[in-house]
Order: structure tokens, then C-alpha cells, then sequence
């Protein structure tokens, strides 16, 4: 039994805390995933400035995850605290306009997770998902010399603790641990059967090195729909769910419509104001994606083929595809 007296002394202030801790939460979750920023770069470009102007930094490399409009990195080096600016990229050849390319003051990203920094970067503010850092760009920070890295969480910039990264990867070294591989190597290749393992494992790794990341068909999608249709016809599947992660053409998207095995596609698009012509975007039989992690499933999505970089499905997009009663759901990881 609850003594009498309690809701006074305890209980109605508990409620409160309670009360209070709900409205930060449900705060939370309104801004953490402010999705519909992400398409209006300008905006971003905006609030990086201010952010760098209250800091007092100089030397500030504005890099966008996205394929940016070259006004848009002209515009961005025209402001003040700006020297340099980034913007996703094909690899290894570049898409860039020839003035852009040779300009020591643009970097590149490109998919699935590097990037070449400009020179002059001292402060860098990733203007795109934060969860398209990978280890490898990093890594790339700190050996650059970069002063500071800043992503965006919420409507905040937060910093990557790129002294900690630099701490571990020198202790790393002064410990030895990063010559334990070298090490462990030269200690197995004492046995003639230890130096056939070796060798067979360095075969394994020179496959996957070459294939794993084989990051130019990302800008190729003819080969990758032909390759979805050859393995779904292999699977015994007659009508597939083509779906691009990128920004495709409209032509294209008509066409792919048309090819026997293809049910219904999807492409990249803005989340509010959508990209596409009035025809595809009242076709049921086109869906579309958005970043940092959502869709729109087009009908039907039975036998669902990701073209894209496996590491942009998300958790929401997995919820989503359960939703819909997706049967099968495939991402390319390196040829397969």
C-alpha cells in the first residue's frame, strides 16, 4: 500500500522529472534526423559560415557528400573564413569542370568512404550524413594535418575527436602493436605448411582487395542492371524491384521500365519537392530514396535489388521493407 502522503512529498514531483525527461526526448526526435536539410545545401553552406565566423576559424573547408552544382562551390569560396570546399566525386576519373579540377582549393569524396583533402583545409565541416565517415576518411584527417573535423548531429556541428584518433594511432605505434601483423607474418612462414597457408591467404586477399570495393561500377548502372537480371533469372525470379540509390535519368528509368524481369524501380530524390518528371512521379511503379536512410517502396516490391552501396541501408529502410512484406532484399557486395 502506498503510505499516505506520498503523491505530496514524492509522487508529484516524480511526475514532473517525468514529464520534463518525455518533452526532451520527444525534442530529440524531432531534430536528431532533420532529413529535409540535406536537400538544401545552401542552407548548410549558411550555417557552417556562421558556425566557423562564432568559432573564429580561418582556413575552413566546406565539404558536401553530394554531387555539388559547381556554382555552389564557387559561391561557397567566395565567402570569408572559406579556403577550400569538397564535393562528391566519381573515382579514379572526375566529373568536375576542367577550372574546378585543377584547382588545389576543391577536394573530392567519393563512395564507399574516401576522400582527397584540399591543402589548405584547417578546419573541415562534412556537410552530408555523419555516418558516411568511414575509418579510412579519418584516418586520411590525420594524417593530413587537419586542426579540427566537424559533422552535422541534430542542427548542431559536432567535432570528431580527431585528437583521440591521433593519440590511439600513436600509441598503436610506440607500443609495437602496429607491427604485430608484420610479426605474426614472419613467425608463421617458419614451416613449409605455414608458407602454403600464407600464401593461400594472400591469394584470398588479393581477390577481395580487387573486389571488394569496386567503386567505378557505382558509376556505370548499365552493368549493374544487367547484373541484377542476370542473378535474379538464375534465382528463379521473374519480376524484380530495380532500385537506384543515385540520382538517375529520366530516359533511363522509362527504359528500365520496359525490360522483361522489372516490375517497378526507384531512384534518388529530393524528400520534399520531388525531382521527377509528372509522369514518374505519379507512376505506383516508381519509388524513390532520399538521404541520410529513407524510401517510398514503389508497387509491387516483391524481389527488391538495391543498386547502390550496401552501407546506405538503414535500420528505417529495413522497417520499411518489412512493411511492405518485401520477400527479398539484395545489396552488392563486391561482385555478388
Amino acid at each position: 500500500m502506498i503510505p499516505s502522503g506520498w503523491w505530496t512529498t514524492q509522487g508529484a514531483p516524480l511526475l514532473k522529472r517525468l514529464a520534463r525527461a518525455a518533452g526532451r526526448a520527444d525534442g530529440v526526435r524531432r531534430t536528431l534526423f532533420i532529413r529535409h536539410l540535406d536537400d538544401h545545401p545552401e542552407v548548410l553552406l549558411a550555417s557552417v559560415v556562421t558556425d566557423a565566423k562564432a568559432r573564429g576559424l580561418d582556413n575552413v573547408c566546406v565539404f558536401f557528400s553530394h554531387v555539388a552544382e559547381p556554382e555552389l562551390l564557387r559561391l561557397a569560396l567566395t565567402h570569408a573564413p572559406v579556403s577550400g570546399v569538397g564535393t562528391k566525386d566519381c573515382f579514379p576519373g572526375t566529373a568536375l569542370p576542367e577550372e574546378l579540377r585543377d584547382d588545389p582549393r576543391v577536394g573530392r569524396y567519393w563512395e564507399p568512404g574516401g576522400w582527397c583533402i584540399p591543402a589548405s583545409a584547417t578546419h573541415i565541416y562534412f556537410v552530408g550524413p555523419w555516418r558516411l565517415l568511414t575509418w579510412a576518411m579519418l584516418l586520411e584527417t590525420t594524417r593530413s594535418g587537419t586542426a579540427s573535423l566537424r559533422c552535422r548531429v541534430a542542427t548542431s556541428w559536432a567535432p570528431i575527436p580527431l585528437s583521440l584518433i591521433r593519440a590511439g594511432r600513436d600509441l598503436a605505434r610506440a607500443s609495437g602493436l602496429a607491427a604485430l601483423p608484420r610479426r605474426a607474418r614472419a613467425a608463421i612462414q617458419l614451416t613449409a605448411d605455414a608458407r602454403r597457408i600464407v600464401a593461400c591467404m594472400r591469394r584470398e586477399a588479393a581477390v577481395v582487395t580487387a573486389t571488394l570495393f569496386i567503386r567505378h561500377l557505382d558509376n556505370v548502372p548499365e552493368i549493374l542492371v544487367a547484373s541484377a537480371l542476370d542473378d535474379a533469372k538464375s534465382r528463379g525470379l521473374e519480376r524484380i524491384t530495380l532500385f537506384f540509390s543515385h540520382l538517375a535519368e529520366s530516359g533511363m528509368l522509362r527504359e528500365v521500365l520496359k525490360k522483361d524481369g522489372i516490375a517497378s524501380t526507384g531512384v534518388k530524390d529530393a524528400v520534399v519537392d520531388s525531382l521527377l518528371p509528372a509522369d514518374l512521379a505519379a507512376d505506383r511503379r516508381v519509388g524513390r530514396y532520399w538521404e541520410p536512410g529513407g524510401w517510398i517502396l514503389p508497387e509491387p516490391a516483391e524481389h527488391v535489388y538495391f543498386v547502390g552501396p550496401w552501407r546506405l541501408i538503414t535500420s528505417d529502410m529495413l522497417r520499411e521493407a518489412l512493411r511492405r512484406d518485401v520477400s527479398t532484399l539484395r545489396v552488392r557486395v563486391a561482385t555478388s
